[in-house]
């Protein structure tokens, strides 16, 4: 077994499709991988190789990236991502014609 196909290479485009929505139903920009990748995400960064003009992201790193982040996530995050919750149901029933508060 090569260390290809043991650990897949995605690009920047198979992490998007690969990464759940976010709260509001909208896909991962990739500016925020981008960042993640340059500047990172909660003191830890994702692992990223270039080869010509594309960025290349092992699965396993991927993985190990979303492991640590989401283990440090705050109470005080979770009360965002709480309040992106209520925004995103609004926006839903808003769309049916049914008004909120």
């Amino acid at each position: 077994m090569s260390a290809a196909t043991a650990n897949p290479e995605l690009t920047v485009a198979d992490l998007r499709a690969t990464l759940p929505p976010t709260p509001l139903g909208r896909p991962i920009s990739r500016s925020a991988i981008y960042t993640w990748i340059r500047r990172g995400l909660r003191g830890t960064r994702l692992p990223a190789f270039r080869v010509g003009r594309h960025l290349y992201v092992y699965q396993l790193d991927l993985e190990e990236f979303l492991r640590q982040t989401n283990s440090q996530a705050t109470t005080s995050e979770s009360k965002i991502t709480a309040g992106c919750r209520l925004r995103a149901a609004r926006m839903r029933l808003n769309s049916k014609g049914i008004k909120t508060g």
